[in-house]
């Protein structure tokens, strides 16, 4: 998470059914994002190790209606808030919790116009948060809980 690492594409791996018994399947509550909170919830369990195939298993075909394009501030939000909810709020480990500070400050700085104002309030909003990362992640899951429906 440090690094910003990419794992692969989701379609691109296999694993075995215990896996997904350990960790759970995608989350239904979330229509984008949710392979990327499903990769949390697996790196968390499990080591990966790259491979090498001759051939390819699988295609990725990108393309403008690709829900991906729909991601929104609220969308990105609602992903953490899900991550959180999913992990436990007491289980996140001190990278999760940067992670976090990182995902939601670049979540509010991106529709931010010009590109220098916006580095600017992305690198504040980090440091800013940082400082109080722990209540900050907890009013902000509470706030999640009590705005949930079926909580």
């Amino acid at each position: 998470m440090s690094n910003d690492i990419v794992l692969g594409h989701t379609n691109a791996n296999t694993f075995r059914k215990s896996v997904f018994d350990q960790v759970g399947y995608f989350d239904e509550r979330l229509k984008l994002h949710e392979d990327t909170e499903l990769w949390n919830r697996l790196a968390r369990s499990f080591l990966f190790h790259a491979g090498e195939l001759r051939r390819p298993v699988s295609v990725a075909r990108r393309h403008n209606n690709n829900s991906i394009y729909a991601r929104s501030t609220d969308s990105q939000r609602y992903y953490l808030s899900i991550w959180i909810d999913n992990i436990g709020l007491k289980n996140l480990y001190p990278c999760e919790k940067e992670n976090f500070i990182y995902l939601y400050s670049r979540a509010i700085s991106c529709r931010v116009r010009p590109h220098w104002l916006r580095k600017l309030v992305l690198h504040s909003s980090i440091y800013g948060l940082g400082f109080f990362a722990e209540l900050f992640i907890q009013r902000f899951h509470r706030s999640f809980r009590h705005n949930m429906p079926n909580a």
